[in-house]
């Protein structure tokens, strides 16, 4: 049966995730990745359009999982489209772990608007505290929420 997580990251990062159809939680580290499982649904959520740059706090990308198991790329060969290291290769300076995701066409959508609709989100008030994990999993019907209009801005 299928998961879904919410993964945080800046619009630029995200954007060169799905560049190269890899998806990556909490800086690169592996065991996030390990969690997922082929067919689990990804969101990410920007709080920033960069690292330090300006104020976003959008939902900016979702996808699905379509490999068997995570796998280490050089950050910056993603970012500039390759090339890909073999998987399975061990974590070494410098490496991310990664696994293979296909991501559907969307734009962006506002987190504000949805606050009171979101289970995960337990206090609308104090909604920033919810996101401030590198990766959660969310409850199927907040994910299609999410996805749908993501997709309909797209």
């Amino acid at each position: 049966m299928a998961r879904y997580w919410i993964g945080l990251a800046e619009r630029d990062s995200v954007h060169a995730a799905v560049a190269n159809g890899v998806c990556v939680f909490s800086g690169g580290k592996a065991s996030p990745v390990r969690k997922l499982e082929p067919g689990d649904g990804i969101l990410y959520y920007s709080p920033h359009e960069s690292a330090g740059g300006a104020v976003l706090e959008c939902f900016t990308a979702v996808g699905e999982v379509v490999d068997d198991a995570p796998w280490t790329q050089n950050w910056t060969q993603i970012c500039a489209g390759g090339p890909y290291l073999s998987q399975g290769a061990a974590r070494q300076s410098g490496l991310t772990w990664v696994r293979r995701c296909d991501y559907d066409a969307v734009g962006e959508v506002s987190v504000r608007p949805l606050l009171s609709e979101l289970r995960f989100v337990a206090q609308p008030r104090h909604w920033g505290r919810t996101f401030h994990r590198g990766q959660m999993e969310i409850g199927a019907a907040d994910f299609f929420r999410i996805a749908d209009r993501l997709r309909a801005v797209a």
